[in-house]
Formats: structure tokens, C-alpha cells, sequence
């Protein structure tokens, strides 16, 4: 589907952004991802990232527990708790 896609799009564009050092772009893009898709695990696993670079930690733990919560046997999401 269309939303699909423009989500992969987005997360790809926050991916780029976090793999140059601009968190805060990337944080906002990973966002937007959610907001098209609220249950993209992965994408709270990435905001988490780009938030722990910011010393940002209440919201990178947030961000970890939705990661877990949407998807408990995915082990990646626990690297951020």
C-alpha cells in the first residue's frame, strides 16, 4: 500500500540523517514515520537511538518500552533499555 511505502521513505531519510549525526533531523523524520504508523516497532527502536545521542534518556526509555511492548520477542529493542 501507499502508506507503506511513504513510510519506508521516511524511515530511510531518518536512518540517513542519524548515520551523519544530525539526531534531532532524525528524531523529527522518526516522528512523522510514527505518526503515519504508530505500530512500527523499529521506528521507536531508532527514535530511541537518535534520542540516547541527545542525553535524552526519559525519552529514549520511553521510546524502548513502545519498541517492546509492540514487539516483546524482537531482541534489538531491548539493547536500548
Amino acid at each position: 500500500g501507499g502508506t507503506c511505502s511513504v513510510v519506508g521513505e521516511v524511515k530511510a531519510k531518518g536512518n540517513e540523517l542519524f548515520k551523519v549525526g544530525k539526531y534531532a533531523e532524525a528524531i523529527d523524520v522518526y516522528t512523522r514515520a510514527l505518526d503515519a504508523d504508530p505500530k512500527d516497532h523499529a521506528v521507536y527502536s531508532n527514535r530511541s537511538a537518535a534520542r540516547i545521542k541527545l542525553l535524552q534518556p526519559g525519552f529514549a526509555i520511553t521510546d524502548a518500552l513502545a519498541c517492546v511492548t509492540l514487539a516483546p520477542t524482537w531482541p534489538k529493542g531491548y539493547y536500548r533499555l
